[in-house]
């Protein structure tokens, strides 16, 4: 479980995450200033999120830093993907189709 505990709290497994809510996460700034849409989540080996745009061409400049309940507000669906374990991703094209978990090999030891 990620060490960042900075923003308020909610209980635990609420909306399907074993994280509590206020459970630091990486996003990019497409996603917090509502550019684009979460289209590809990361749950890496050390068990932080990512809710990201998916498109490409992201460097440091883009990294923000959310509450997990932060994502769950820009985007509900993101609790679909929950039970996700550490070393997956999940995408998608649009918001209007089902997330794909697959083996992230970017994530592995």
């Amino acid at each position: 479980m990620s060490f960042f505990n900075l923003f308020r709290s909610r209980a635990k497994d609420q909306d399907g995450f074993d994280e509590p809510g206020n459970t630091a996460c990486f996003t990019c700034d497409h996603v917090l200033e509502h550019k684009r849409p979460i289209n590809y989540v990361v749950h890496d080996i050390e068990g932080d999120w990512q809710f990201l745009c998916g498109e490409e061409g992201h460097d440091e400049s883009n990294i923000r830093i959310i509450a997990l309940d932060q994502a769950l507000q820009i985007d509900a669906s993101v609790r679909l993907v929950a039970s996700m374990p550490g070393g997956k991703s999940a995408k998608r094209r649009n918001t209007n189709e089902k997330w794909t978990i697959f083996e992230d090999p970017t994530q592995q030891g």
